[in-house]
């Protein structure tokens, strides 16, 4: 069994001209206890929005753990120029997790992109 922990960095980016915000990589893909860290990059007057979609009962691989960006399981948000890391992953090997990531002006959402994260022990 391998016991290093694999963790990932995307970097989010977003501009008033882009369709949609650009997430590199689409596919993160970490260890069970692994945790990703999000790198945001908008204009000012904007925030980002990361929603976990709920698979079997449950929102999200990482737990909330009293973060102050992840006031709910799933649920991250920050400004530009700001990083979010979330806790150590509780989800399953070979498991795959869709999550939005919503850039808004106020409460209005002006773009919109779904990409995964992967857990994959080595």
């Amino acid at each position: 069994m391998n016991d290093t922990i694999t963790n990932a960095t995307v970097q989010v980016s977003w501009q008033p001209t882009d369709r949609q915000p650009n997430v590199n990589p689409t596919d993160a893909t970490i260890s069970t206890q692994g945790r990703v860290t999000w790198q945001i990059t908008l204009p000012k007057g904007y925030t980002l929005q990361i929603e976990f979609a709920v698979k079997g009962g449950v929102k999200g691989p990482f737990p909330v753990n009293g973060q102050p960006d992840n006031p709910s399981q799933g649920l991250f948000e920050g400004a530009g120029g700001s990083a979010i890391t979330s806790a150590p992953s509780t989800a399953a090997d070979n498991t795959e997790w869709k999550y939005g990531v919503g850039v808004y002006q106020g409460s209005s959402r002006v773009s919109y992109v779904d990409p995964r994260v992967i857990i994959k022990n080595n």
